[in-house]
């Protein structure tokens, strides 16, 4: 608990983002906002903070992202979700200290870059996931970030989650009460803990899961009164999947038997029916766009404005490093605005900048199951990000909130609160020791200079599978081209 806190000359952002930023006083009382207006008047005992014009904000909210991944950054060929998975197996394996540490890299970079909140889904395949799940955990509490670890439970093979030649009803390869019981032992150590880190309910997708598994999941978030975070229709071989295994579309299979609800988020949700996003929007469940992996890995495009215009409920994330390259939500925000505009025949329907923002903080809080969180105003949490408002980006300032979407980037950020604590102060991370944690990465990194562990016998059936639209094989073969070397790595 902190004392009081008045942040003074400041233009704070609207609760409604498109009013833009208006000069504002912040009074901060503990881990709550206090009073928001001009020329508050200070408390006795009260500590002062010029500004200095700076840009007052919601921290922004990281929903969908996965720390282990961190470790294979640039490691990986540029490949599609179904044979990059195949090469991203790190952390699964990996030791508790090593999952700390880049669950404290990955908070350095968020913090740093106007990030207070992340939804982490953390997959484990160890003996020691507890620990590793803890490990995570503790690195979060030391950053200061506040976060909710969804630990990632999935109980079908590889081999039966796209398309293959096989059909039929797919066998579970892991015992049901193993998976939930995980996710519950999680819940019970750290649900609430510190007052910064949630346990969500993650299974890694309907795809992944036995419906048996999936059901479970469902109903250990309604009974915990928690989110079920999960990933869906990520790609077009994900939707194949689903008619094939269901006989209609994946989302129609969970609501029939009501597995779709407002406790639900549904991370990339690139390949829905038009009926299926009625559903969502219906269902009351939220939706992450992660518009720069989706990207990067060639998985298609959100339908964005067809999701908003049902009135679906959407918040922004990142993904892995390992798959977007960083852990920016700036870009995020950019991206989002602008990816769907060559999609969207009428631009009158284009995201408005400035509703990203609204998307990146409100969007995220609701992600988190918040209603304290996502705007600067009065008995809110004081989770708030201050902006250089001298940065090129805010020159000339024509409006500031859409300028912060359109031309924003982490080195505006200039401090950090969470829950009225600083965590940045001038640019500088005060909670962790950001070189010390660079050097130990670096040593892992040398001790394991591909540290992706996974078996990727089934690589060859599925390229076969991406490449059937193209008749068996690349493009470029069937033209003539060359096919390039394959990366090795370092």
């Amino acid at each position: 608990m902190t004392g009081m806190l008045l942040l003074r000359g400041g233009l704070v952002l609207d609760p409604d983002p498109m009013r833009g930023f208006a000069a504002a006083d912040v009074l901060i009382d503990g881990e709550r906002v206090a009073a928001v207006g001009p020329g508050l008047t200070r408390p006795d005992g009260a500590e002062v903070r010029d500004l200095a014009g700076g840009l007052v904000m919601p921290g922004l909210i990281n929903a969908h992202a996965h720390s282990p991944y961190l470790a294979n950054i640039s490691l990986v060929d540029e490949e599609p979700l179904e044979l990059w998975s195949l090469a991203n197996g790190a952390g699964r394996g990996a030791a508790p200290t090593e999952l700390g540490l880049w669950a404290r890299l990955s908070a350095a970079e968020m913090l740093l870059g106007g990030v207070t909140s992340v939804v982490d889904m953390v997959r484990l395949e160890t003996a020691a996931a507890d620990e590793g799940l803890d490990a995570i955990a503790e690195g979060y509490v030391e950053a200061g970030i506040r976060a909710a670890i969804a630990p990632v439970v999935a109980d079908l093979r590889l081999e039966d989650t796209i398309p293959l030649a096989t059909s039929g009803n797919p066998i579970p390869i892991a015992r049901l009460e193993d998976q939930l019981e995980l996710v519950g032992r999680f819940h019970a150590r750290w649900h609430g803990r510190a007052g910064r880190i949630a346990a969500q309910v993650g299974p890694s997708g309907p795809q992944r899961c036995s419906d048996p598994l999936y059901a479970g999941c469902v109903a250990l978030a309604r009974r915990l009164g928690t989110r079920l975070h999960t990933h869906a229709l990520e790609t077009a071989p994900q939707r194949e999947q689903a008619q094939r295994r269901w006989g209609r579309p994946m989302l129609e299979h969970l609501a029939e038997l009501d597995l779709l609800g407002s406790e639900t988020v549904l991370a990339h949700l690139v390949w829905p029916t038009p009926g299926e996003i009625e559903l969502v929007a219906r269902a009351g469940a939220m939706v992450v766009h992660n518009p720069a992996s989706n990207r990067a890995l060639g998985s298609g495009r959100m339908p964005l404005p067809e999701l908003l215009r049902a009135g679906a409920r959407v918040a922004l994330g990142t993904d892995a490093a390992s798959c977007n390259d960083g852990l920016s939500m700036f870009e995020a925000m950019k991206w989002a605005a602008i990816l769907h505009r060559p999609f969207t025949p009428d631009w009158h329907d284009w995201p408005h900048p400035t509703r990203m923002l609204q998307l990146a903080t409100a969007g995220g809080a609701a992600a988190l199951g918040r209603d304290d969180l996502g705007v600067v105003a009065p008995g809110r949490l004081a989770d708030l990000v201050v902006l250089d408002r001298d940065d090129l980006a805010f020159v000339p300032p024509n409006d500031l909130a859409r300028q912060t979407v359109m031309r924003g980037h982490p080195g505006l950020v200039r401090d950090v609160l969470v829950g009225g604590q600083t965590v940045v102060r001038d640019r500088r991370l005060v909670t962790l020791d950001v070189p010390a944690l660079v050097e130990q990465a670096r040593t892992v990194a040398q001790r394991d200079p591909n540290p992706s562990g996974s078996d990727q016998r089934s690589r060859p059936e599925i390229e076969e599978m991406l490449l059937r639209p193209w008749g068996g094989q690349r493009p470029r073969d069937a033209s003539g081209g060359e096919e390039p070397q394959r990366r090795q790595p370092p």
